[in-house]
């Protein structure tokens, strides 16, 4: 069952069902799934392949991936006490996903490694706050792009995170997002 999420400043996670959205019917109002959390949040990302898992980060600076089936959180990820802009899952791994914020470092997790308690599996430091991250397209599963508040954007190799293979300078303001087109799309 299809579902759609919303989260904001109300430090609440609400998940809808498709179904009664799209017929209009009473119960549309309702949420299927609602989560109290521990701050305000700042981002929501679905997994691409195991549909039920939503990665949810907040100003506290933790991301903690929901089984909304369960209701449960099936890991929680603790690597920074600032706040989580930018959450995204991998598209080459359904466990791994990317998470950066105010502390301007970048994170991977590995949530099948542990539940993700470890620690994360690498990190890059960008030195300025990070606004959004883009794990690679299929094609490239070994590039980040990253959006700093430092008017720059940056593409990193994932296998040797020590310095960005580009930094993309040419922005007057801090660079909000960062995406990757969609595989055949041309720009």
């Amino acid at each position: 069952d299809d579902a759609f999420a919303c989260a904001g400043v109300g430090r609440r996670v609400r998940v809808f069902r498709l179904g009664p959205l799209a017929d209009g019917g009473p119960g549309a109002a309702c949420p299927a799934l609602e989560v109290a959390a521990s701050s305000k949040l700042a981002s929501l990302a679905w997994n691409p392949y195991i549909k039920p898992l939503l990665l949810v980060a907040g100003y506290d600076g933790r991301v903690c991936a929901w089984d909304t089936v369960a209701a449960a959180p099936a890991a929680t990820c603790d690597g920074t006490d600032r706040r989580v802009w930018s959450a995204e899952w991998c598209t080459s791994d359904p466990s791994r996903f990317a998470a950066g914020g105010d502390d301007g470092v970048v994170r991977l997790w590995d949530v099948g490694a542990g539940g993700g308690s470890g620690g994360p599996s690498a990190s890059a430091r960008v030195g300025a706050n990070v606004t959004s991250v883009a794990p690679g397209p299929r094609g490239a599963p070994h590039l980040l792009a990253v959006a700093a508040a430092d008017c720059r954007a940056y593409v990193f190799d994932v296998r040797k995170l020590d310095a960005p293979l580009a930094s993309l300078a040419g922005h007057g303001r801090a660079v909000s997002y960062a995406r990757w087109a969609p595989a055949g799309a041309r720009a």
